[in-house]
């Protein structure tokens, strides 16, 4: 934590990061600028035309440091396969970026052996992966609870529905036709 905190401390006073602000000063601040522990700088943006908007204002005044455009949506997909190349039998349900410096992993409790080192190397092998993020939680959640939540909330709603179950998913195929707000 103290090493996180000294990039945290460091990005604040860092010339570089200032000027990056500067330039992008003009926007609805619709980013967020993350000091990475490689020493690159990240700009976090959730919307597309943001992402192109932000790369056009940084080639026009070049930077000194390296800077990576980031959105959560690329990312997801880089985690997701570097989880496939690292931990290819890893059963996982969820991953969230609740925002770019934090990451939330939820993993079944049946379908993984979990253990403390399994964790941490899930965790090391992610801020490794994630050099700007500073929050990396792993949640471990019983796939029976899962389940009957599933079960609960398609009955609270009145849905009928087939449960199909294999060896590593539950399926639910909703009998009959929904209405748009059903569907939320």
């Amino acid at each position: 934590m103290i090493f996180i905190a000294f990039y945290i401390v460091n990005a604040s006073n860092d010339p570089q990061l200032r000027h990056i602000d500067k330039i992008l000063v003009n926007k609805n601040r619709n980013y967020e600028v993350l000091y990475g522990r490689d020493h690159v700088i990240y700009i976090n943006t959730n919307i597309l035309d943001e992402a192109v908007w932000v790369k056009q204002a940084l080639e026009k005044n070049q930077p000194g440091k390296p800077v990576r455009v980031i959105n959560p949506d690329d990312e997801s997909i880089r985690i997701f396969s570097w989880l496939a190349d690292n931990f290819p039998n890893l059963q996982y349900f969820k991953l969230q970026l609740l925002d770019a410096s934090n990451l939330r992993l939820t993993v079944s409790k049946q379908r993984n052996a979990i253990t403390q080192q399994l964790i941490d190397n899930l965790i090391k092998g992610l801020l490794q992966t994630m050099p700007y993020a500073s929050n990396i939680s792993i949640a471990v959640l019983d796939d029976n609870v899962l389940e009957s939540q599933a079960i609960e909330t398609l009955s609270a709603i009145g849905l009928s529905y087939e449960k199909y179950k294999t060896a590593n998913n539950v399926y639910f195929n909703i009998i009959g036709t929904l209405s748009d707000s059903e569907l939320n």
